[in-house]
């Protein structure tokens, strides 16, 4: 997971490298600070299961297919499909590198793969801050806040159960992040 939190003010206002002169334009265009928390994670690896074996010992695993290579496919298509703009609901990864045991038999499949991974996480958020000096002591602030700047959907891992209709699929858009919001205030200081 990656996270990278930046703050910037700009060189702009009295006592600044842009527009230095002491009036009320400079004023009010300078003085502003910008700052960014931007999230990314590549998503967590995954592996199959199933629930048709009655051994219950936390080994269900099923079988790894000889020659079949993994991978996790485009999760755009995914979201295309889940927000209407396609009509065919489509795997994310290679399902048939995987089949079912036997009963009683434990499969040789690991745990998760690397190649196998759940939706990536991407989440920008936005903040501009700007300090008026009223008075000695006094400073009024107003600031404004975008978390989920973009919108960003997060999509639930496929299912990795073997023996379910939907394997290998996701089938909701639900999201753990929550929509775009956005807030200002106004604050003052003494």
């Amino acid at each position: 997971m990656n996270k990278y939190v930046t703050t910037y003010e700009r060189p702009i206002g009295p006592g600044k490298a842009i527009l230095n002169q002491n009036n009320f334009v400079n004023r009010l265009v300078g003085g502003w600070q910008l700052s960014t928390i931007l999230e990314y994670h590549g998503g967590v690896p995954l592996g199959p299961d199933t629930t048709s074996n009655p051994v219950n010992n936390g080994f269900d695993r099923p079988n790894r297919a000889d020659g079949v290579s993994l991978k996790t496919y485009n999760y755009k298509l995914t979201k295309d499909y889940l927000t209407g703009h396609s009509s065919s609901s489509p795997t994310q990864f290679t399902t048939n590198a995987f089949a079912l045991t036997n009963p009683f038999e434990l499969g040789d499949t690991y745990a998760a793969y690397a190649a196998l991974r759940s939706p990536p996480l991407r989440i920008e958020s936005f903040n501009a801050i700007k300090y008026f000096p009223i008075w000695e002591g006094v400073v009024l602030s107003i600031r404004v806040d975008y978390f989920n700047a973009f919108n960003r959907t997060q999509l639930q891992a496929p299912d990795v159960i073997v023996n379910d209709s939907s394997f290998g699929k996701i089938t909701n858009l639900s999201s753990q992040i929550s929509n775009r919001q956005g807030q200002a205030t106004f604050r003052i200081d003494f």
